[in-house]
């Protein structure tokens, strides 16, 4: 589903319990937008699992809570991580949701101070530009720190 069709309802919902215009709302939003993808990743790699691992855990008297939490959360930990990574990063340049949800300069995520470059006298590119590149630099750094962790998560074999 396109998120533009999830904006709406939640800029209803948000403007109801007078939350607009703030960056928890943003926040929630940002998990309603990255939440379906996240079970959709994380699904392939649960069903990457072995079943006999599962079935040896309930023979051996483990219960579905100890199974979940002892033996499949760490087999498919790397899954987990690049989830995660990814749901940052999505979050992260999200433009969406932040430009109708948030009004107030104090609360304008990176994408929005990048686009608040462009008005009607012009575009000043090299603000723009030196905005994009201190906006990139924290998910540079992200990257670099998990990027074993991402490689882990693309290479798994089943």
């Amino acid at each position: 589903m396109p998120p533009i069709v999830v904006i709406i309802p939640l800029y209803v919902v948000f403007s109801q319990l007078r939350i607009s215009d703030n960056l928890a709302a943003v926040a929630i939003a940002y998990q309603v937008y990255t939440l379906p993808f996240s079970i959709w990743m994380l699904m392939g790699f649960y069903r990457g699992t072995p079943r006999e691992v599962e079935e040896a855990a309930m023979v051996d008297g483990a219960g579905p809570l100890a199974i979940m939490a002892r033996i499949l959360v760490p087999m498919i930990m790397p899954g987990i991580v690049v989830t995660a990574i990814f749901s940052i990063l999505m979050s992260w340049n999200e433009f969406l949701y932040a430009v109708i949800l948030i009004q107030s300069l104090k609360n304008y995520t990176a994408p929005l101070i990048i686009a608040s470059y462009i008005s009607e006298w012009g575009i000043k590119w090299g603000e723009m530009a030196a905005a994009g590149i201190v906006s990139s630099l924290p998910m540079l750094l992200f990257t670099a720190y998990v990027q074993k962790h991402m490689v882990l998560g693309f290479t798994r074999r089943d």
